[in-house]
């Protein structure tokens, strides 16, 4: 009987010491697929401009990618991650929605929400994450997600602007950024004919 008991309290000891299991996204901003090892699970592909949602074991793991040299990685287990194993460059945005335009006007009389986009200065308060291979999970609005104005949801709460964040890959921002510069040169082109 204490045999037993003993075997029981073992098989729960290392039950409850099993690493978590949770979801990770994982993406591939590059043009061509990659291949994903991390710790002893199995191998994961990911195909060129893809991401996609995985369930790995958290903890401390050591992940290599496309047969490269192995690099020790913390998953906490409370906390959410997207893995960016390129270590590609990444922003996050800082969008602020003010609940009347009153606000808005006084707030921008005295700041001047400009940021650093690889050497050239553009409008808008964004943050550089580059070289690492976890990002830690802060933002609302993910990858693919576009960032949405939740004032009406919000404004009970008697604030007088609301920031709210999203994730960019460098690539998608740099689109958006030449869409926006053309589009303000179709204005000008325009205002002027």
């Amino acid at each position: 009987m204490k045999n037993l008991l003993l075997l029981v309290a073992i098989s729960l000891v290392l039950f409850t010491c099993e690493a978590p299991v949770k979801n990770i996204l994982i993406d591939n901003p590059s043009d061509k697929e990659i291949t994903i090892e991390i710790g002893d699970d199995p191998v994961i592909k990911i195909g060129p401009h893809q991401s996609k949602e995985v369930e790995i074991k958290f903890g401390k793991r050591n992940i290599s990618v496309n047969g490269g040299e192995a690099e020790k990685i913390h998953l906490d287990k409370e906390k959410d991650y997207l893995l960016n194993p390129l270590k590609e460059t990444y922003y996050i945005q800082y969008a602020k929605f003010f609940t009347s335009d009153k606000i808005m006007k006084e707030y921008f009389k005295y700041n001047d929400d400009k940021s650093d986009f690889e050497g050239m200065e553009i409008g808008g308060d964004y943050r550089k994450i580059a070289n690492k291979i976890l990002i830690e999970k802060s933002w609302k609005f993910g990858l693919d997600s576009p960032i949405t104005n939740e004032i009406g949801i919000r404004a009970k709460k008697a604030k007088d602007f609301y920031t709210l964040k999203k994730i960019h890959r460098k690539v998608d921002l740099e689109k958006i950024i030449m869409d926006s510069f053309m589009n303000a040169l179709q204005e000008q082109a325009l205002d002027k004919e």
